[in-house]
């Protein structure tokens, strides 16, 4: 096992929490300390925004990056941003100043709770065929979605990661995503008849997480690309799927000592997402028996897609029903 010492970890995204708010609201201040007390000797680097105020911080690199902004989701409403291209500079510019062994990729309002995530680095050394880093990037299952229970493939949560550091450079040091076009791929009355969400209406290329890991594996000949972001092409559903095994660990929460936000408690419950039990199900049929049935799994993510478009289908026929009630 690692010592506390073998880790940078990077704290990226803006600042949260001011030097007079209450501690409660002080989340990166939470975070830093968080890293200080369950890694001690750890290098800690914290990579935000020009003109951030970082004096009541404790961290041992600062970096102050120039923000390439966020794309609006809808030309009509301006109001939610996609910044996905924020993530990626605060995180590449962190993940190429480290200077230990391990690298650990922790969002600037969560917060670490033990170290437990040490005892799985390097626990998993069976393989397939789509080894892209030296040793698997431990992830957590919150927002890495299952692909049989929402039409959205490689969706691998980008919210905590720790691995190799010479693995989260490559997964890290790609190009940012093009924009307007990866947010605002249709112009918004265009229909995409299996939406994963329904009540959004995005018209993404990539999700956030999708595009981290298309543009990573594409350095190694993988071609993940899709035209639109619950694109489900045959041949890429149980390809996508083994290069996650393949390359992650999805991790509970409490495994990896990890504490979100409360605004991002629901998604605790999501019930769309893998578990860790699955994931070591995956493993050991994908790398060690190595006896899956892709064609199948492929067909189950189709059928399960058509399912799901049904079942959107009459969630939005109540609601309309509801409002012409009301």
């Amino acid at each position: 096992m690692p010592n506390s010492s073998d880790f940078s970890v990077v704290v990226q995204g803006p600042v949260h929490g001011k030097p007079t708010d209450e501690a409660s609201l002080q989340l990166t201040k939470r975070c830093l300390e968080s890293a200080r007390a369950f890694l001690p000797g750890a290098e800690i680097i914290l990579s935000t925004w020009k003109g951030s105020e970082v004096s009541h911080l404790d961290f041992d690199v600062l970096l102050e990056n120039e923000d390439p902004g966020g794309t609006s989701y809808y030309d009509s409403n301006t109001s939610k941003y996609n910044n996905n291209n924020r993530q990626i500079v605060s995180t590449r510019n962190g993940v190429l100043k480290a200077t230990r062994k391990y690298t650990m990729k922790l969002r600037s309002d969560c917060r670490l709770i033990h170290g437990g995530f040490m005892d799985y680095l390097g626990k998993y050394t069976a393989y397939n065929d789509y080894k892209v880093f030296e040793e698997r990037v431990l992830t957590s299952v919150a927002f890495t979605k299952d692909p049989r229970r929402v039409p959205i493939l490689y969706h691998v949560s980008d919210i905590f990661q720790v691995g190799l550091t010479t693995d989260m450079q490559l997964l890290w040091d790609i190009p940012l995503q093009p924009e307007p076009e990866t947010t605002r791929r249709f112009p918004e009355n265009h229909i995409i008849y299996n939406e994963a969400y329904p009540y959004e209406a995005y018209k993404m290329r990539y999700a956030c997480e999708q595009y981290i890991w298309y543009a990573c594996t594409a350095k190694k000949g993988i071609d993940l690309q899709l035209d639109y972001y619950t694109e489900l092409p045959f041949s890429k559903i149980a390809l996508s799927e083994k290069t996650l095994i393949d390359n992650f660990v999805f991790l509970e929460l409490d495994q990896l000592g990890l504490r979100l936000p409360e605004k991002m408690d629901i998604e605790l419950d999501n019930p769309t997402l893998y578990s860790f039990i699955q994931w070591e199900a995956l493993y050991d049929a994908y790398c060690v028996q190595k006896n899956s049935n892709d064609f199948w799994m492929a067909l189950q993510v189709k059928w399960n897609s058509f399912r799901y478009v049904l079942k959107n289908f009459r969630r939005r026929k109540k609601r309309l029903q509801r409002m012409k009630r009301a």
